[in-house]
């Protein structure tokens, strides 16, 4: 693609103008571009979903057109709105939302594995009682790999966990949680 292609696929802001686009890239036979339009096209529709229903139906939707590709920009807009719902107006460090993007993550995942609408009821008590990121601390600190490790690592989101969130920021974290998640992420 040219430097001209990549510049009004950025510019690219409706569907329809996506699609405006799309028929002048087909009229050129141009592949390479036509794929890059559809996925402008697809970023564009999945950024549009404003509830967690939306974003379930397009999901079905599709998975329905073997379009699985699609799963995991639909999986982090859900949590994105779950996380915008709960944060509402205030402001948190960046290892919260991390630790919380993970929470709604995994309860995501959960969800996918078993059908059912599932709350992560004990970390959200943790997380009320001794505030975000000693609750994480807690969590990562057990000798046992949780549930929630254990899921998100089922659906290949190991990296996406807790225990990658104590990584990221190990000043937040004590010396044990620290140890434990380099030894569980190996």
């Amino acid at each position: 693609m040219t430097e001209e292609q990549l510049k009004q696929i950025n510019a690219l802001e409706t569907p329809a103008e996506c699609r405006e686009l799309l028929i002048k890239a087909e009229m050129q036979k141009d592949s390479a571009f036509v794929n890059a339009i559809n996925q402008r096209y697809d970023e564009i529709k999945i950024s549009r979903l404003k509830t967690e229903q939306e974003c379930e139906n397009f999901a079905k939707n599709a998975t329905a057109h073997h379009r699985q590709d699609l799963l995991a920009a639909i999986h982090r807009q859900s949590i994105d709105l779950s996380l915008r719902q709960y944060l509402g107006d205030s402001k948190l460090p960046e290892v919260e939302i991390e630790c919380l993007r993970v929470i709604y993550g995994y309860e995501k995942a959960n969800r996918l594995l078993t059908g059912r609408k599932n709350k992560a009821n004990y970390t959200w008590k943790s997380v009320r009682q001794n505030g975000i990121t000693k609750a994480v601390d807690r969590i990562v600190c057990k000798t046992k790999t949780t549930m929630g490790f254990t899921t998100l690592e089922s659906v290949g989101l190991k990296n996406c966990s807790f225990e990658a969130v104590v990584m990221k920021y190990p000043d937040a974290f004590s010396d044990i949680a620290r140890d434990r998640a380099k030894s569980r992420l190996g």
